[in-house]
């Protein structure tokens, strides 16, 4: 229906951008079961991974030339700590200790490194950075309305309707770890380690 496309990252707005697409792939269904974005998560997700694509050729093939390709970039160190504090401390509810965090425990730069093998290849910026709208994750206050306001304008270029957009918009996650006081530990340790450092910022 609309030539729109995304390049998930986890931690960058993945969740709330895979509840859009699947609100725009199944809008009257979505509604009928009384689904919102800003309530939707991997664990309850309503729709398949059927509008998914592994790769930039399948997305450019299933689209077309004149798709809107959009992907969301975070400062490497504010994600990474979303994500560590996700997978580290947040998934103690879900799983063992063993299974969490990669399998590192405590281990930051195990982490790290496992991480930062995960991400080689992301997105292929290498070879297709040009073809994309870059929006900015942007923190503080109004973080978040900036956010939605960005990705408003990439899907007014997809022409996605405005009353559809406007239900988009609203869609706002709860999904946050920023206040979260894990995070400042983990923050004071990346600081005072050069090799984690290195990494992240590679």
């Amino acid at each position: 229906m609309y030539r729109l496309a995304t390049c998930q990252i986890e931690k960058n707005m993945a969740t709330i951008r895979d509840a859009t697409f699947c609100f725009l792939t199944n809008h009257t269904e979505f509604v009928a079961h009384k689904r919102k974005i800003s309530t939707q998560f991997w664990s309850n997700k309503f729709c398949t991974d059927l509008f998914e694509r592994r790769s930039f050729d399948e997305a450019k093939e299933t689209l077309g030339e004149n798709m809107t390709l959009f992907a969301v970039v975070r400062h490497p160190i504010d994600r990474f700590l979303s994500g560590y504090v996700d997978k580290c401390h947040n998934e103690i509810f879900y799983y063992k200790k063993d299974e969490r965090c990669f399998g590192c425990r405590d281990d930051m730069r195990c982490f790290v490194e496992k991480l930062f093998k995960t991400l080689i290849g992301y997105c292929e910026f290498d070879k297709h950075k040009s073809d994309y709208i870059l929006v900015n994750y942007h923190t503080g206050v109004n973080g978040t309305r900036r956010i939605a306001d960005d990705f408003d304008k990439v899907y007014k270029q997809a022409q996605v309707p405005a009353n559809l957009r406007s239900n988009i918009h609203k869609g706002t996650t709860k999904h946050s770890t920023v206040k979260n006081p894990f995070r400042k530990i983990a923050e004071e340790r990346i600081l005072s380690d050069d090799y984690v450092l290195r990494l992240l910022m590679q």
